[in-house]
């Protein structure tokens, strides 16, 4: 595709040489074909996303590591001793 077509690069960014897109913020991939999602403010790309203790895995949907719980893994899991 032509580098001025509104299609290169899915329409989500720039052809910046042969075979190279410069992605806009919310996409990512060799096309930009991929959106990034966005937990409660945060593109899954920011460490702050999910509290920083969990993956933005579809747009407000965190996946909290095994210490963390809550909708945006911002509550630890206490752990106790037998």
């Amino acid at each position: 595709v032509i580098s001025s077509n509104s299609n290169v690069c899915s329409g989500n960014g720039n052809c910046t040489a042969y075979n190279q897109c410069n992605c806009t913020i919310f996409y990512e991939g060799n096309d930009c074909q991929k959106q990034i999602p966005i937990c409660y403010g945060f593109l899954a790309t920011n460490p702050n996303a999910c509290s920083g203790n969990g993956t933005c895995i579809q747009n407000n949907n965190c996946s909290c590591t095994l210490n963390y719980t809550g909708q945006i893994c911002d509550i630890p899991v206490p752990y106790c001793y037998k």
